[in-house]
């Protein structure tokens, strides 16, 4: 997997940023193998090398990747404008009211992702099953579509 960057691979970078979207990944493949009724297991990290981009060999989340590298990085340049502006928000004081009625379209608009993982993983479920897995989806997805970082085909 390759991860673009902008940044440099420091100890910082590497456990608030790089770290985290790895977890989110983790707990992504997870939330499918639960739907898919196997048993979760952990993400291998198998290397991680300096680039640009970010190198990570990964073992275990083949169909999370998949989702990131289709419908994860269509939602993301869909939602670019949003994107863009949250991260402003990370940097500036705006206006409380109108921060919480942009979040709540936000996180409205990763709802919707979360459905979209749910049709491609193609799960035959419940209503009460689906609203508990697009719940589970949102935390990483959160993580996922608003990072700095995104997947990337690996060229030779």
């Amino acid at each position: 997997v390759a991860i673009t960057s902008v940044s440099r691979l420091t100890p910082h970078y590497l456990a608030s940023t790089v770290a985290p979207y790895l977890e989110a990944i983790e707990k992504l493949q997870g939330v499918i193998d639960s739907i898919k009724g196997r048993k979760p297991h952990d993400l291998s990290v198998q290397a991680i090398k300096q680039g640009p981009p970010i190198w990570v060999s990964l073992e275990g989340a083949s169909e999370t990747i998949h989702l990131l590298r289709t419908v994860v990085s269509a939602w993301r340049s869909q939602h670019a404008d949003k994107l863009s502006k949250a991260a402003q928000l990370l940097t500036e004081d705006e206006n409380p009211k109108s921060d919480k009625e942009f979040k709540a379209a936000l996180r409205s608009a990763q709802a919707e992702l979360a459905k979209e993982i749910l049709a491609q993983v193609e799960a035959k479920l419940s209503e009460k099953e689906q609203a508990t897995y697009e719940e589970w989806l949102l935390e990483p997805l959160a993580v996922l579509s608003a990072s700095p970082l995104k997947v990337v085909p690996k060229t030779t």
